[in-house]
């Protein structure tokens, strides 16, 4: 955790100091070769983009989206899933699945984006959903 470095979303007006860290701004595709793991609260498109990476995802679900039963299982397949309970301590449930996440190699990289990609031509790798994105941003 010591290089751990928070990215806020790019239309974000409120400032967060988590940790201490640095917090870094702009849209993910400029710092996503720079990262060997992401850590996300909220399903978005940078975390679809993540999912494309291969690289491992360290996911807290606080219960804000409303999850079927199968996208859940999808994302416990890609990510390590940790599922925040409001009734205990938050503060313990975050430092355990960080520990744990650190010995995490136990994923499948590619079924997030292998379900829900647009793209049927099997070339599902980090460029086609860059560029997916990028192409939506312009629209």
């Amino acid at each position: 955790n010591e290089h751990l470095m928070m990215k806020i979303h790019p239309k974000s007006k409120v400032s967060f100091q988590i940790f201490d860290k640095q917090q870094i701004t702009g849209t993910l595709e400029k710092f996503i070769e720079m990262y060997d793991r992401f850590v996300f609260d909220y399903i978005s498109s940078a975390f679809a983009l993540s999912c494309a990476t291969g690289k491992p995802i360290l996911y807290f679900d606080l219960g804000i989206r409303n999850l079927n039963k199968e996208a859940k299982a999808i994302i416990k397949k890609r990510c390590y899933y940790c599922e925040i309970n409001y009734d205990q301590n938050i503060g313990d449930q975050i430092q355990k699945a960080f520990s744990e996440f650190d010995s995490f190699n136990n994923y499948d990289p590619f079924t997030y984006t292998d379900t829900y990609s647009l793209n049927k031509m099997n070339d599902l790798e980090y460029d086609t959903i860059f560029n997916l994105v990028k192409n939506l941003r312009r629209s």
